[in-house]
């Protein structure tokens, strides 16, 4: 059997490793050309020339395959298994950071469809095992993160890939916090709500002291938690408080605190007279008023009536939104009863059909 030279750093640490040698049985049934050729085509005839032989070099690739087995080995019995969980078991975050408004959004069905095709969450959550006082309560599970996921696999009848470890309240929301912003970014708002809930438990003492734990810049968050802390007249003002900017957050906190009359009455303008307005549209009219908010747009018809003794109606009809406004002028006070009972009488038949114009 030939072999390469050895050194005396070869055979010394030959001698050191002889247990071992015996033990894997390692033969070198090469020639030494044959050896030297295999070894430079991988790119390793510099490192086996250190350790002397062909036979040496082998020992030490093996011990360190061993070695590298030995690490998956602890890996795999330390780390934590993923399970398939039926999802009607598992329940939202207490911190949960998604409105069920997200839900019905056209990224969460596009999403789901995601999910669907690939039989399930390829990704899998994390829950924590929740333990109730009440035996007949098996208990199970809270939801760390993944909540899209799971509300996915839920709508869809699909087991849940999850994840399972306990946790305590403030190590679930710093984790859940992180993985979000690694994931699909939250809006303003549901970020506001998730940071409002952890104060409000006590989670972290102050908002300085939560940025910092965090990660994430002290002004950012303090803006989502003025737009999750707006009374809820200015949030109803718009279609969805999905819509908030982080931008709007000081200028709508500070309507709030100093004017909140003027808001009140801009918000009834809303109501009553308003079309449909965009997000921006309805902040800037909060603000400063200066946005055209009556019904008379493209997609409404204005219909006037004439009656006797100068009493008169218009019925303006916005297509777009279903809104009916009716005006009355001039209208004798004793009727006033008698028009809410037929307005009363009108919405809640539903044997009323349309007239043919």
């Amino acid at each position: 059997m030939a072999t390469l030279k050895f050194n005396k750093f070869a055979e010394d640490r030959k001698a050191k490793r002889k247990p071992i040698q015996e033990l894997l049985t390692v033969q070198n049934s090469e020639s030494e050309p044959a050896a030297i050729d295999n070894l430079e085509k991988l790119g390793m005839l510099d490192v086996a020339s250190k350790h002397g032989s062909v036979s040496t070099f082998k020992i030490v690739v093996l011990e360190q395959q061993v070695d590298e087995l030995k690490k998956e080995n602890l890996t795999l019995k330390t780390s934590t298994p993923m399970l398939k969980i039926n999802p009607k078991l598992i329940k939202a975050s207490k911190f949960a950071n998604r409105l069920d408004e997200s839900f019905t959004l056209k990224e969460f069905e596009e999403f789901r469809t995601e999910i669907s095709s690939t039989g399930g969450n390829v990704q899998p959550i994390k829950v924590r095992s929740v333990r109730n006082d009440d035996k007949s309560d098996p208990g199970g599970y809270e939801i760390i993160f993944g909540h899209r996921r799971h509300r996915a696999c839920l709508d869809l009848g699909l087991d849940v890939a999850a994840i399972v470890e306990d946790v305590d309240d403030r190590a679930m929301f710093i984790e859940m916090e992180h993985e979000n912003r690694q994931r699909k970014n939250l809006r303003p708002f549901e970020q506001g709500v998730m940071y409002a809930k952890a104060l409000d438990a006590g989670l972290f003492p102050t908002v300085r002291k939560m940025a910092f734990e965090l990660g994430v810049s002290p002004g950012s968050l303090s803006m989502s938690l003025a737009l999750a802390r707006l009374p809820p007249e200015i949030l109803n003002a718009f279609s969805s408080p999905l819509d908030l900017q982080f931008r709007w957050a000081k200028d709508l906190q500070d309507l709030a605190e100093k004017n909140m009359g003027q808001v009140l009455k801009r918000v009834e303008q809303l109501k009553v007279n308003s079309r449909r307005l965009r997000a921006v549209d309805v902040y800037r009219f909060l603000i400063d008023g200066d946005v055209d908010v009556s019904a008379n747009s493209p997609s409404t018809k204005t219909i006037s009536i004439t009656g006797q003794k100068g009493q008169s109606a218009s019925i303006d009809h916005n297509e777009a939104n279903n809104v009916v406004v009716v005006n009355l002028k001039n209208i004798d006070a004793t009727k006033v009863k008698n028009l809410c009972k037929l307005i009363e009488d009108f919405i809640s038949d539903e044997s009323v059909q349309p007239l043919n114009t």
